[in-house]
């Protein structure tokens, strides 16, 4: 892309020639208004900077010229003051010019040239949604987003077009307003802000020859997200195209970063299981959820036998390699409803939906089973389980029932380990109180 510099300081001259080269602009330079008028003539230019001469009466003789001229109107001008006088910004800006920069600010120059320069040469991948019944305007409309990286689906009906909507994903909508069929873009407008996904936040942008006011507010007030009047120019058009995807897509990028970190917190990092602040906040819904639909829920306590040992005579490297296989055990033995949390070192706590005391029984049995038969690192490992279930005669809390299981885990572990055990089963909560020390684990 090509630059007029006009700048009769050789110093300056180099120094902004510099900064425009190294954005990617190919440099022309003038010594005055008059030869840079000239070389308008000669040539078509992306971006203008003419430097402010406060002994030249005709100063804003350039930027009349620029913008009398058809090919000229919307390209970039910039005015190079040596002050920052806020009278010459404001004069500058009336007569046309699309910033002021005082030359002493090269850091100012820069981030201004380096932010166009970007926006001009626009690459950016997405998936547009482009409904509009003029073949011809959506076969140009095609080409300028194609060339810019972007992908289009065309229809020419407002219905179809919503069809795709529901089948793909996509990072913009594209409308006209006035659409063949049932519905306008008022009414794309309106069906996609009513979706029940998160296709209902899609950014749209309207197009329309109609350009009075009232028709502007109400496509907004329907939920637009921009409006550009036909025929538009193409220059601005992608600028809309581009800003309104890029937004969508750092949101995108924002809400996979906040899932993640959410991940992150709710997931213990050596299992890959829940973790205990998972279990903690998870837990109670499902019990309360139990009670309003008069459903089963058992939970087990599960802790691994001798794991002290383990980590005295193989190390702890070895010992978190015994958790992660035990940990992977335990989640390929339930369902994917069900939630299994590593509560605490070798504290594992599964949360059974939907499972009464038989069943419950059985899956705690069977992962004891599978836990003796897995031998991780050829190192012979048990666990102790102890199991609860919400009782209809009085209200649980999520700690009630964990302390239940807690109970009976122990009481696996006076036991002899290696065992399942149901709280209440053989004793009552009397006895439970009342026996021995609990061994350590």
């Amino acid at each position: 892309m090509k630059a007029l510099l006009v700048e009769n300081s050789k110093l300056f001259q180099g120094l902004i020639s510099q900064v425009l080269t190294e954005s990617g602009f190919d440099v022309t330079c003038a010594d005055d208004p008059v030869t840079g008028m000239d070389c308008l003539s000669s040539d078509d230019y992306g971006l203008i900077a003419v430097s402010y001469d406060v002994d030249d009466a005709e100063n804003f003789d350039l930027i009349k010229k620029i913008r009398s001229e058809e090919n000229l109107r919307n390209v970039p001008a910039l005015l190079l003051t040596d002050t920052d006088d806020v009278a010459v910004r404001k004069t500058g800006l009336e007569n046309g010019y699309t910033d002021v920069i005082c030359k002493q600010h090269i850091d100012a120059l820069q981030q201004y040239v380096k932010d166009f320069s970007e926006h001009v040469l626009i690459r950016c991948k997405g998936q547009v949604l482009y409904i509009e019944d003029d073949f011809y305007a959506a076969d140009l409309v095609r080409l300028y987003l194609n060339d810019i990286g972007l992908v289009v689906d065309h229809f020419s009906n407002a219905e179809e077009g919503l069809v795709a909507l529901d089948e793909k994903e996509y990072d913009l909508v594209i409308s006209d307003v006035v659409l063949p069929g049932k519905l306008s873009g008022f009414g794309v407008i309106t069906h996609v802000r009513h979706m029940d996904n998160e296709n209902a936040n899609i950014p749209i942008l309207a197009v329309s020859a109609f350009s009075d006011s009232a028709r502007k507010v109400e496509l907004l007030r329907h939920g637009a997200n921009d409006f550009v009047e036909k025929p538009f120019q193409v220059v601005e058009f992608i600028v809309r195209v581009t800003n309104l995807i890029k937004n969508k897509q750092l949101i995108d990028q924002v809400k996979r970063n906040q899932s993640q970190l959410y991940k992150l917190a709710m997931t213990d990092q050596l299992t890959g299981l829940y973790n205990r602040y998972s279990m903690l906040d998870l837990a109670p819904k499902w019990i309360s959820d139990a009670y309003r639909h008069e459903s089963n829920l058992c939970l087990l306590m599960i802790d691994m036998d001798n794991f002290k040992k383990i980590n005295d005579c193989y190390g702890h490297a070895a010992g978190d390699n015994v958790l992660k296989e035990f940990g992977h055990v335990l989640s390929d033995a339930v369902r994917d409803g069900d939630i299994v949390a590593r509560f605490g070192g070798e504290e594992f706590v599964v949360l059974l939906k939907h499972c009464d005391i038989e069943d419950g029984l059985a899956k705690a049995e069977q992962i004891r089973k599978l836990i003796v038969e897995l031998k991780p690192m050829n190192i012979p490992i048990s666990v102790s389980v102890g199991m609860a279930s919400l009782s209809r005669e009085n209200e649980q809390t999520f700690e009630g029932l964990l302390k239940q299981a807690d109970d009976a885990m122990y009481e696996a572990k006076n036991k002899g380990r290696n065992k399942v055990v149901l709280f209440g089963a053989e004793t009552n909560n009397a006895k439970l109180s009342a026996t021995p020390a609990r061994q350590t684990k």
